[in-house]
């Protein structure tokens, strides 16, 4: 009984319910549909997905329905026949569940919308992201396949024009009539952007070439700037082939033509060849002692500054770099004189300053008088020649009677280079003429035929025989052929270098072999300089051997050379080809003792070890250069330093002990590869200024204070102390150039945190980085070849930007139009290799809604 009590109301509920679904209303459903504010006549009408018909000509349809109280529907209104279509319209009608009538009305008001549909393509291909714009309104961009649609309720005063863009495509402008539901095809060319890069090739040096004048189908368009570099954004007619022509005066060739294409990016790098040929760039590095316990520094002095006072005097043919900038650029480098001599510096900074290297060395001999010998090396390490005299005093004309025998045998002797700049027949001009060269009527020269590629880089070369002087003028030789390969004929462009008559091969020759040492010990002895009547023949071999060529029958006097060793001057009669003659020089050594702090340190000589400090007893090294080295491990760092081995002892005990310095580089190194930042920091903050490597601790130090701690004004400080250091001031020490772009990006990130709070010092900071990045633009090609465009990058996104924020800051137009240009340079100058790189492209999509908000700055 109870339970029926509780189940009554909910059953009488349940027939209430059933009593009224079984009643449906009647519901008349009147549609008046309209387009662009007119009735819309022949537009098909669903209710609840299921056709009713289609309006009349007055836009209006009546439907009969029966739908159950409470009950929610929808309607559709769509347009879509061959002459027009409108965007559907969707709505909604109900019938309360309360409804007490049987019969209800439902008028809806359909307001259809026109629409367009710009469908953009490049080539062809869908082409996404581009800007749509009506009557100067941006409306978006077209989506993934190159679609944008446009819905509109009626047609804009004036018509509708459409502007379609995007970088680097050329913008397209177009007049849309007709109705709605059209399918506009837009095709963009892409924008020809050409970049011309000219470049000569310098004694195997790129350098860039400005003032090169750029032409276009025979009209000027521009000329490179000091980097050598143009880029044209062509404004006219695209898609075609056009001619490019690149004019440089002073070079050859004088001229480049070519077909380019104006669509899309072009790179064009060409090289070119000075015309004029340049000095030959001779670094000095020192003239040093060869003789055991005698201190004879004052004469050394004034040999050097003879030798380079009077090689300056002979000949305009070598630029003579001082020793004193010599050792800047050679520490720069991060080399010594050691290794030089021995692997060259192709590969080094120093290949941009210095193509030959030069090492004297003085002898005193047992009757008071000088050997003195130059030896010169050329940038692969090898020893291209060498000259001995001998002064019989110390007095100043004796030395200068020495000195310009040497130089005459330079000046004689050079293996010059030079380039065939024009042809006439049988005849070869040469870019070396008598007014700087010292060509003589009876010189040969070998012709080194160049094989380049298409950019014209030189890739090779191979010898096709020799040309000899017909005839010398102030500023080129002529040339005539003495013994070419058949079939080969040299062409302008080709190489020539000059021959050493004293080392050209003859069938009369005699053997010598030298021995060297202490009585006793005596072993082959390579590198020995050989001297023939006072001409350089070359040095011995590993074996200790040479040839020299010889009159047989004649007397030959033969000097034997090599720094530290006791010279050898002999007169010897040569009788038969093929002759042995055995030498043996003695050795000079000076007693090296080595101590360190702490000791325990290994020390090498010429990379051999021979003990650990203290060392126990005097260790004998030979007179001359060696590169000396200790090694603790553990934290602290090599000590490394080439020594002058010139006297009876070098002495690094005592007060004169080596004192070895903490490896901060590798223990800050260590500490945040571990996540420990805050040991990192501490590490790289204790290299102090006598520190060798506190340039690298501090600009590390910088950069983790600017990226793991946010803290720019510290990041500033160091930086701005990196900067202050002599060899990075005046970028003698060229790989910290970088320094300049990261000192920037911390001052622009200093005056964004200050443009809510403080804006006059948010503008001081912009300027600042602006000032500073120019200087990094200005030196980009010294950036590391690690993250190379990772650091272009930013160099010219962060000059930009700067630019961009202090115009925004003080609204003055020459800040704005250097704003705009830096943009476009950002773009010009993006590397190629971060294109597709997820966060390069979302700063670079950035900058072009920055480029595009300053553009439009009125």
């Amino acid at each position: 009984m109870n339970t029926m009590r509780r189940l009554l109301p909910i059953l009488l509920a349940l027939l209430a319910i059933v009593s009224c679904a079984e009643k449906p209303v009647n519901i008349t459903l009147e549609i008046s549909a309209t387009l662009f504010d007119k009735p819309l006549a022949g537009a098909k009408v669903s209710v609840d997905g299921e056709s009713v018909g289609v309006t009349d000509e007055n836009g209006r349809l009546q439907a009969g329905l029966a739908r159950l109280r409470g009950h929610k529907g929808r309607v559709k209104v769509v347009l879509d026949t061959p002459d027009m279509k409108a965007k559907p319209w969707e709505g909604e009608y109900s019938v309360a569940m309360d409804e007490k009538s049987d019969a209800v009305s439902v008028a809806l008001d359909a307001k259809l919308l026109g629409f367009v549909t710009v469908v953009v393509t490049s080539g062809g291909n869908p082409l996404p992201d581009a800007s749509i714009r009506l009557n100067k309104k941006d409306l978006g961009k077209t989506d993934a396949v190159g679609e944008f649609e446009y819905a509109f309720d009626s047609w804009p005063d004036g018509g509708m024009t459409v502007t379609v863009s995007k970088d680097d495509y050329v913008a397209d402008k177009l007049k849309i009539e007709g109705v709605s539901g059209t399918r506009i095809a837009v095709d963009l060319f892409e924008r020809a952007i050409i970049h011309v890069k000219t470049v000569r090739d310098e004694n195997g040096r790129n350098i860039p070439i400005a003032g090169a004048s750029v032409w276009l189908d025979g009209t000027e368009i521009g000329a490179t700037d000091d980097g050598g570099n143009f880029v044209y954004r062509h404004k006219g007619a695209h898609g075609k082939d056009a001619k490019l022509m690149i004019k440089v005066s002073d070079h050859v060739p004088s001229s480049w033509q070519g077909q380019v294409h104006l669509a899309g990016k072009s790179a064009i790098t060409r090289f070119f060849f000075p015309e004029q040929a340049t000095p030959v760039r001779m670094g000095i590095y020192e003239f040093v002692s060869n003789t055991a316990n005698v201190d004879i520094k004052e004469v050394i002095a004034r040999i050097e500054n003879k030798f380079a006072d009077t090689l300056r005097e002979e000949t305009a043919a070598f630029d003579i770099i001082k020793n004193e900038e010599l050792r800047k650029l050679i520490a720069n480098a991060k080399t010594n004189i050691d290794k030089l001599k021995h692997k060259g510096w192709q590969q080094k900074s120093l290949a941009s300053h210095m193509d030959v290297l030069v090492l004297g060395s003085v002898s005193k001999d047992d009757s008071g008088g000088f050997f003195i010998e130059v030896n010169m090396f050329r940038s692969d390490g090898k020893l291209i020649m060498s000259h001995v005299a001998q002064a019989s005093g110390d007095s100043n004309w004796r030395i200068g009677r020495a000195i310009n025998d040497i130089v005459e045998n330079i000046v004689e002797r050079y293996p010059f280079e030079a380039m065939i700049t024009a042809i006439s027949g049988n005849e070869y001009s040469i870019n070396i003429g008598k007014k700087m060269y010292p060509v003589a009527g009876d010189d040969v020269f070998s012709v080194l035929a160049l094989d380049k590629d298409a950019s014209g880089r030189i890739t090779g070369e191979s010898d096709i025989g020799t040309l000899k002087v017909d005839s010398r003028k102030a500023k080129h030789t002529v040339m005539v052929e003495e013994g070419l390969a058949k079939d080969k004929k040299p062409q302008v462009g080709d190489k020539v270098v000059r021959l050493d008559s004293a080392q050209q091969k003859t069938s009369n020759y005699v053997s010598l072999s030298v021995k060297g040492g202490v009585d006793g010990s005596r072993v082959p002895l390579s590198g020995v300089n050989v001297y023939v009547d006072k001409k350089w023949i070359g040095v011995s071999d590993m074996g200790g051997k040479i040839d020299i060529p010889a009159r047989i029958g004649k007397d030959v006097d033969v000097v034997l050379y090599r720094h530290g060793f006791k010279q050898v001057a002999k007169t010897i009669e040569t009788e038969k080809k093929g002759q042995l003659f055995e030498f043996a020089m003695d050795s000079f050594n000076s007693n090296l003792k080595m101590a360190s702090d702490p000791n325990g340190a290994k020390v090498y000589v010429d990379e051999q070890g021979i003990g650990n400090t203290p060392l126990p007893a005097e260790y004998p090294v030979p007179l001359g250069f060696h590169t000396v080295r200790l090694s603790k491990g553990g934290d602290y760092r090599d000590w490394e330093e080439v020594i002058e081995f010139n006297k009876h002892e070098e002495d690094f005990t005592g007060s004169n002990k080596v004192v070895l310095f903490k490896d901060y580089l590798k223990i800050g190194s260590r500490a945040y590869e571990s996540s420990d930042v805050d040991a990192a920091i501490n590490a790289y903050r204790s290299a102090t200024k006598e520190h060798p490597d506190f340039a690298e601790a501090h600009h590390r130090l910088a950069r983790m204070y600017m990226d793991e701690k946010g803290d720019y004004d510290a990041a500033i400080g160091e930086f701005e102390a990196v900067i202050e250091v002599p060899e990075v001031k005046q970028l003698i020490l060229k790989q910290y150039a970088v320094v300049y772009t990261n000192l920037g990006h911390a001052y622009f990130a200093k005056g964004e945190k200050l443009q809510e709070t403080d804006q006059d010092g948010a503008a001081r900071y912009f300027a600042k980085a602006v000032s500073v990045l120019g200087k990094a633009r200005e030196n980009a090609r010294f950036f590391p070849n690690e993250n190379y465009d990772e650091i272009i990058h930013d160099t010219y996104y962060y000059l930009a930007v700067s630019y961009h924020n202090l115009y925004m800051l003080t609204k003055n137009e020459a800040v704005k139009n250097n704003a705009e240009l830096a943009w476009q340079q950002y773009f010009d100058f993006f590397p190629t290799k971060l294109e597709g790189r997820e966060e390069f492209m979302r700063i670079k999509e950035a900058a072009r809604l920055l480029w595009d908000q300053i553009k439009d700055h009125a």
